[in-house]
């Protein structure tokens, strides 16, 4: 609010860098500290009308977003910056996009150096840019061989796993259960899995019984309970309170 003053102008857009800083003491992994952290991303929102944004490091694996799924589930819009094949930057949807079409979240950009003024001694400074690239080649898909990227077996049970925390997240959200109670239907996974693979470009998971293996491995890995069987069947998350 300060630097609105100084400047005349509203606040725009707040970005805080990096999630894992600024949530500390808490833990990104907790879904108590996430929910705490993202309902502050809240009411600074409120408090400025600005856009409030977050800096958050990917998983080992690169997919989504390090650490408790609340902090996906809570939040509008979650966006995914990486590089293509071509070392290309890209901006695309990831697993959360509230308003919109996720499939036309995709820009290419790259890196450009540009001059901005002179220092007190008349050297050029100069700062790095995001450029977009050419805009036919921004919009296009990925090009991929046989195997999509980052769609491996185990790029798949990572998927797979996030999704069901994501759905077992956003029901909290809505109706405060505690997510220990909380338990999801396969059509629910698959429907959460589809989505965020439509956001990184992947073909969707038409069969049911392939993410029905998916949660099975899951379970036998003891990452998500099973409860219930046939059309009664529900997972659980594993070690949540």
């Amino acid at each position: 609010m300060r630097a609105s003053a100084e400047c005349h102008q509203p606040v725009a857009m707040i970005i805080i860098d990096t999630l894992a800083m600024s949530i500390a003491p808490g833990d990104d992994n907790s879904a108590k500290d996430a929910s705490i952290y993202t309902a502050a991303l809240k009411r600074i929102a409120d408090a400025t009308g600005a856009n409030v944004t977050t800096l958050a490091h990917p998983t080992k694996s690169g997919e989504g977003v390090r650490g408790s799924g609340a902090l996906q589930a809570n939040v509008d819009t979650v966006l995914e910056i990486s590089l293509d094949r071509a070392k290309r930057g890209v901006i695309k949807a990831g697993s959360k996009f509230r308003i919109g079409d996720p499939n036309k979240v995709r820009f290419g950009y790259r890196l450009s150096p540009v001059t901005i003024g002179k220092d007190e001694d008349g050297d050029d400074i100069d700062v790095v840019l995001a450029v977009e690239d050419d805009a036919r080649a921004s919009q296009s898909p990925v090009v991929s061989d046989d195997t999509p990227i980052g769609d491996t077996v185990e790029d798949k049970l990572v998927a797979t796993r996030r999704a069901v925390e994501l759905c077992v997240m956003e029901i909290a959200a809505t109706t405060g259960d505690k997510p220990s109670e909380i338990g999801v239907a396969v059509g629910q996974v698959l429907a959460r899995l589809n989505l965020d693979r439509k956001g990184a470009g992947l073909t969707v998971l038409k069969e049911r019984t392939m993410v029905t293996r998916l949660l099975s491995k899951l379970v036998e890995a003891g990452e998500i309970v099973k409860s219930g069987d046939n059309r009664r069947t529900e997972y659980r998350l594993s070690g949540v309170a």
